[in-house]
């Protein structure tokens, strides 16, 4: 559940239709405007015709959340720069210079290039500049430059620049835009909320709503549908340490996260459990990482909302040791169905 500074979805990144005009066009402009980012995690100076366009999986899916991620798109004539911020849900640890580096060399491309990292000048408490050795040109959206953020309250967010093939003829002249606008980044009024306490969670009933009590160092978001609610429930850890995470939709379309992911097969079992005054049977698996270092353990279930004939609930967690698997069920025991505000 966490976000993605590389591998995320570029198919729906430059999808906007293309207006006819001339390129080099794009470099000239300057940031004339100030942009909220994350809910007002950060702000951002950009050209005027700078859109905050939030970004769906498909045509048909909802916008993600945007407390976990922000779009902007900038387009003029067939040039066309995007930017992609992410709340990383990440702690920059003592040194965020080393954290980052090491983060970046894992990072894999096909196109084999080096990412060289630097240090911003940037008001943020720190940043790092990211800029590849090569431009990957084989898909519509090319990777230019990323910078990765320290907030002052010690997490990290990550910025993606990308450009279509037309614009990346122009990339020298518009790393200045680039860089203008990324010097400009400002810390927001909005924090996250990380505190040990209860949690409520809309479940798209007046009067009614799940609470779940979470230790000190998790944070809570959710997306929201036309007819479902996902929240999601994140343990903040170290920039690219995995973290144990929770999900709760809502809804009354709910898909098995492990029918999609032919790995988790080989190990499916379940297990009896009890949610909401419910008996349940969780679905437990657990699916090894691509370079077989660490497992994934999960569970996830469906259950009915009580008192509700059209409304069910697809809960999940997932961790990186059996031992924190069983304490992320021993809180989703506890979720409670509280009436009142």
């Amino acid at each position: 559940m966490r976000c993605r500074p590389l591998g995320l979805i570029l198919a729906v990144i430059l999808m906007t239709p293309f207006n006819e005009a001339g390129a080099g066009e794009l470099a000239k402009l300057k940031p004339s405007k100030t942009v909220e980012l994350l809910n007002g995690r950060l702000s951002i100076r950009v050209p005027d015709k700078t859109k905050l366009e939030p970004r769906r999986a498909s045509i048909m899916a909802a916008e993600e959340s945007s407390a976990e991620e922000s779009r902007l798109v900038l387009q003029l004539g067939k040039e066309k720069l995007v930017l992609m911020v992410y709340e990383m849900f990440a702690l920059q640890g003592k040194d965020l210079g080393q954290t980052v580096n090491a983060y970046v060399k894992s990072w894999k491309s096909k196109a084999g290039e080096t990412f060289k990292v630097t240090r911003t000048s940037t008001p943020l408490a720190d940043s790092y500049s990211i800029v590849p050795s090569a431009l990957d040109t084989t898909g519509e959206a090319i990777f230019v430059q990323g910078v990765f953020c320290g907030h002052t309250d010690g997490t990290t967010q990550y910025l993606a620049f990308y450009l279509n093939p037309t614009a990346a003829k122009d990339v020298v002249e518009i790393r200045k835009l680039i860089r203008s606008m990324s010097d400009s980044l400002r810390i927001g009024k909005t924090k996250l909320s990380i505190a040990a306490g209860d949690r409520k969670l809309d479940i798209m009933q007046k009067g009614r709503h799940l609470v779940i009590k979470v230790p000190d160092g998790w944070s809570n978001t959710h997306q929201e549908g036309p007819d479902f609610l996902l929240h999601r429930l994140h343990k903040l850890a170290p920039l690219g340490a995995p973290a144990p995470a929770i999900g709760v939709y809502v809804g009354g379309h709910p898909s098995y996260y492990h029918r999609r992911i032919a790995a988790a097969k080989k190990t499916l079992k379940q297990i009896k459990g009890k949610l909401l005054g419910q008996s349940v049977e969780w679905q437990d698996y657990s699916v090894p990482s691509p370079d077989g270092k660490t497992t994934t353990f999960s569970r996830e279930v469906f259950l009915r909302l009580p008192d509700s004939d059209r409304l069910l609930l697809h809960i999940s967690a997932s961790a990186q040791t059996k031992k924190d698997l069983t304490n992320l069920i021993g809180l989703l025991e506890k979720l409670k169905l509280v009436k009142g505000k």
